[in-house]
C-alpha cells in the first residue's frame, strides 16, 4: 500500500544513514540478544538528524514531535549542561532570522508557536551555549561573507589617506617615537571611514600590507620586530633616534631591562635639557674664571655623577675624602659639558665627510680653560694640548693662543687706569701685601748660547681672608682676533752702582734666648735629641723617622691662612742690573701705596 511504501522508504533511508555513519566513524554496534540498548551516540546523532525531515517524505505540521519549553529549543535535551533563556529583543530577532536563514521547517514550526515569530521570549525560549552557537550564530556568520561586497573605495579617497598616514608617520618619527603598527592600521581604518569602509579596499586591506607601503616611501624609516612576538612590530627612524638603546633593549630577554632603558633615557633626556638651560642663562661678563665651583654646572648633572661614583652617601668618613670625590665629580660634569652636543648641532649636515663639531666658546668651563692655560704655561708642548683637546679635556692650542694674547691686552687696559702700573684684581684695601723679587729665565736653545731672554718678575702676595674692598675691577677680557699685544713699556728708572764705603762693626750680636717662648725651646729640644738618638748607631733599635728641621717645624707649627698670589708684568732686563732693581722697587712701594695707603712703609 501507499503508507507501507512511504514507510519502508524512510526506515531504508534511515538504515542507509546509520550504516554511512558508523563507517566513517566506527560506532556502530548491532543489538545483541539478550543484552538491554543503552542510548548511544549514534541514536543522539538520530535525534540530532531529526531536525531536519528526509527530504523524501512530505513534512506535516503534525508529524512534527511538540516544543517542550523545558528543554532546549533546538535538540528538545536535558543532558546537564546549562539552559538559557531569551531575554532580549535582539536576541529573538537573531533567532529569527537564523531560521529564516536555514529554512529549517522544525525549527520553523517550533518558533511559530509565538505570537511573532521575533518574540522568542514570549514562548520562553530555552537553549545551549553549543546549539546557539551552532544554529544561529554560525548560520549569521556565514550568511554575511557570502553576501555580496558593497561598491569598492574610489582610488583617489584610497591614495589620499594613505598618503596622509605617511605624513603622519614621517612627522611623528622624525620626534623619534616608536609607532606601533596596531596603532598606524587602527589611524588609516579611521581615515577610511570605519571598518566597513575599510572591507572595500583595493586590494585587501592587511598590516603586512600597509607596513610595506609606508617603508617603500620612506627609506629612513625602518621595522624592528619586538621580542615578544605577540606585540606588533614598531616603526622608528635611526637617524632622529640616535640613542638606539631603547631600540635595542626592545629585543633583550627581559622586560625589566627595557624599563631600566626606557628610566635610563628619560634622565638622560632631562640632564641635557638642564645643560642646555644652564648654556643659555650663562651670561657674557668678559671674564674668565678658572676656578671650579658647584655654581658651574647644573645641579642634576652634578648629583647623577657624584651618585654613580660614591652611591647615595651625602657625607664622607674624612674631609680629605669628600673634597677628592666633590673635585672628580666637578671634573667629571664639566668635561661633559664642554663635550654636550646640541640638537641643531648634531642635525645638522655638514659640507664634506671630514668636517667635525665645533663647540662654541660659550660652553669653555674653568676646567678646559685653566688645564690649557696651566699646560702650555708650563710645558709649552703644543703636541701635548692638542692630544688633550682630541679627547675633549681642554681647549686647542690655537684657542689657548688667542686667549692668552686676550688676557696680556686686558692687563694692558687695567695699566691705563693706574698710570701704567697694574693692580692685580684680587688685591683688597686695608690688608698688608708683600712682595717678592727675582730673575726668570726662559729654556731657549741658541747656535753660541748667547743672546737668550733674561727677565725680572715681581710677585705680589695678600691673605685671602683679609677683609676690605677690591682696590681693581675685575679683568675684562674681550675676544682677541689675531696674536698681536697691545704696546706697553715700563721705563726703567735710571741708577748707577753705589760707591762702597767703609764698613766698620758699631757693636758685636749676641744670642740672646730670653724672648722665646718656652714651648718652642722645649719643641726644639725634642728635636734634637731625637735627631741625635736615631743618629748614633745603625744597630740601634730606635727605627722611627726623624724628620728634618723645616719638616718638624712644618709638623708642629700652626697651619697659615691661604695666601693669593699675583704677578705683576715681566720687565725685559736681567734682575742683577740696579736700574731693573730700582724700577722694581718702585712699583712695588706705588703698589703698597695704592693698597694700605701712604702712612704705612
Amino acid at each position: 500500500s501507499c503508507y507501507s511504501d512511504a514507510t519502508n522508504a524512510k526506515n531504508i533511508q534511515r538504515a542507509r544513514d546509520r550504516l554511512e555513519h558508523a563507517t566513517f566513524s566506527g560506532m556502530y554496534t548491532s543489538k545483541k540478544r539478550g543484552h538491554k540498548r543503552t542510548r548511544s551516540k549514534m541514536d543522539e546523532a538520530d535525534s540530532e538528524m531529526d531536525i531536519t525531515p528526509s527530504s523524501l517524505a512530505p513534512f506535516t505540521r503534525s508529524a512534527t514531535e511538540p516544543l517542550r519549553k523545558h528543554y532546549c529549543f533546538f535538540c528538545q535535551k536535558d543532558d546537564g549542561q546549562d539552559l538559557f533563556t531569551v531575554c532580549t529583543e535582539n536576541a529573538g530577532k537573531d533567532l529569527q532570522q537564523a531560521v529564516k536563514i536555514s529554512q529549517n521547517p522544525v525549527l520553523m514550526t517550533r518558533l511559530n508557536n509565538a505570537i511573532s515569530p521575533g518574540d522568542a521570549h514570549a514562548i520562553d525560549v530555552r537553549y545551549h551555549k553549543v546549539c546557539w552557537t551552532r544554529h544561529v550564530f554560525h548560520v549569521l556568520r556565514d550568511d554575511a561573507c557570502n553576501q555580496v561586497k558593497s561598491p569598492q573605495i574610489p582610488l583617489s579617497m584610497q591614495m589620499s589617506c594613505l598618503i596622509e598616514l605617511i605624513n603622519l608617520v614621517d612627522v611623528h618619527t622624525q620626534r623619534k617615537a616608536y609607532l606601533p603598527m596596531d596603532v598606524i592600521e587602527t589611524t588609516y581604518i579611521s581615515m577610511l571611514g570605519g571598518i566597513d569602509e575599510a572591507q572595500k579596499h583595493i586590494p585587501t586591506l592587511t598590516r603586512q600590507w600597509l607596513k610595506d607601503k609606508i617603508l617603500s616611501e620612506l627609506p629612513n624609516v625602518k621595522s624592528v620586530r619586538q621580542k615578544d612576538r605577540r606585540k606588533p612590530s614598531l616603526l622608528y627612524c635611526p637617524e632622529a633616534c640616535k640613542e638606539d638603546m631603547v631600540c635595542a633593549s626592545l629585543m633583550q630577554n627581559s622586560t625589566n631591562e627595557i624599563e631600566k632603558t626606557k628610566m635610563i633615557y628619560k634622565t638622560a633626556k632631562m640632564v641635557r635639557e638642564s645643560i642646555s638651560k644652564s648654556a643659555e642663562e650663562k651670561e657674557e661678563n668678559n671674564v674668565m674664571i678658572v676656578s671650579s665651583t658647584r655654581d658651574d654646572i647644573p645641579t642634576e648633572l652634578y648629583s647623577l655623577i657624584r651618585w654613580i661614583l660614591v652611591g647615595s652617601d651625602e657625607e664622607l668618613q674624612t674631609e680629605v675624602k669628600s673634597r677628592t670625590v666633590d673635585r672628580s665629580a666637578l671634573t667629571i660634569c664639566q668635561n661633559i659639558m664642554y663635550a654636550y652636543k646640541s640638537r641643531r648641532q648634531v642635525q645638522h649636515k655638514p659640507k664634506g665627510p671630514s668636517d667635525a663639531f665645533r663647540i662654541p666658546h660659550s660652553r669653555e668651563n674653568p676646567q678646559v680653560l685653566g688645564l690649557s692655560l696651566t699646560v702650555h704655561h708650563d710645558t709649552r708642548n703644543k703636541a701635548l694640548i692638542n692630544l688633550l683637546h682630541a679627547q675633549n679635556y681642554c681647549i686647542s692650542y690655537n684657542r689657548t693662543l688667542l686667549l692668552e694674547t686676550a688676557i696680556a691686552n686686558a692687563v694692558v687696559e687695567n695699566t691705563k687706569h693706574f698710570d701704567g702700573l697694574y693692580v692685580p684684581p684680587f688685591l683688597k684695601k686695608g690688608a698688608f701685601v708683600f712682595f717678592a723679587i727675582d730673575n726668570t729665565d726662559f729654556a731657549e736653545d741658541t747656535v753660541d748660547g748667547k743672546s737668550t731672554t733674561h727677565g725680572t718678575i715681581t710677585a705680589v702676595y695678600q691673605k685671602a681672608s683679609a677683609p676690605g674692598e677690591q682696590l681693581a675691577p675685575s679683568l675684562e677680557i674681550h675676544e682677541a682676533l689675531n696674536l698681536s699685544v697691545l704696546p706697553y713699556h715700563v721705563p726703567i728708572k735710571p741708577c748707577g752702582k753705589p760707591k762702597p764705603g767703609p764698613y766698620k762693626r758699631d757693636h758685636d750680636f749676641e744670642v740672646d734666648s730670653g724672648g722665646v717662648a718656652e714651648s718652642y725651646q722645649l719643641s726644639t729640644l725634642g728635636w734634637v735629641i731625637a735627631s741625635a738618638l736615631s743618629s748614633v748607631s745603625a744597630e740601634s733599635e730606635l727605627q722611627v723617622h726623624i724628620p728634618g728641621w723645616a719638616g718638624y717645624k712644618s709638623l708642629v707649627s700652626p697651619g697659615q691662612s691661604v695666601t693669593q698670589v699675583g704677578a705683576l708684568p715681566l720687565l725685559p732686563e736681567v734682575a742683577h742690573e740696579w736700574p731693573t732693581l730700582m724700577t722694581a722697587m718702585l712699583q712695588a712701594s706705588q703698589l703698597n701705596s695704592l693698597v694700605v695707603g701712604q702712612d704705612h712703609p
